[in-house]
């Protein structure tokens, strides 16, 4: 559910306008980029599974970057130091549930192997076993996603991009 993700923190702007664009996606993405750290580290593991009909990482063990219990902790920093930082609670409330988004995208996605916290059962739907089911899904969330962003947002000037000349090159008109 990589695009999902990417969906959801395009429709969040409309909820947190003063947050960044690329804050509210690195919200929603937040387990995947901490998921290799940990995997560097020690701490989660994956191995290959060629039979796999979308995604061929077969997840073991991953509780401290996709459990919904961790996932909730992350999102408690995650928001919190963005709202210390930035007095913007609104956004912050934003980033907290952009952050716990992707638990519930993931347990969509993955086959079960979603823990609820370390040790837990695991859980998840399944959709990956459908590559046209999971692309249809996709590929909808981020039509939506670029939707709800390009309904919520106006560009800052009205300048052009590339007002003549740049390098010696013409802008295309």
């Amino acid at each position: 559910m990589f695009i999902g993700h990417i969906a959801v923190g395009f429709a969040a702007k409309r909820f947190a306008p003063r947050t960044s664009l690329g804050l509210l996606i690195a919200a929603a993405m937040f387990a995947d980029l901490l998921w290799p750290v940990l995997l560097l580290l020690g701490a989660e593991q994956v191995r290959i599974d060629p039979t796999a009909k979308w995604s061929h990482l077969d997840f073991l063990s991953y509780p401290w970057s996709h459990s919904f219990t961790y996932l909730t902790i992350w999102a408690i920093l995650f928001s919190h130091i963005y709202g210390l930082l930035t007095r913007d609670k609104q956004g912050a409330d934003i980033l907290f549930f952009g952050v716990i988004s992707h638990w519930v995208l993931d347990w969509i996605s993955h086959r079960p192997d979603m823990p609820l916290w370390p040790g837990s059962s695991l859980h998840g739907l399944g959709l990956w076993n459908s590559i046209a089911g999971t692309m249809t899904l996709e590929l909808a969330m981020l039509a939506a996603g670029l939707w709800i962003y390009l309904r919520a947002t106006r560009a800052r000037s009205h300048r052009p991009l590339c007002p003549g000349r740049v390098r010696g090159v013409d802008c295309l008109r």
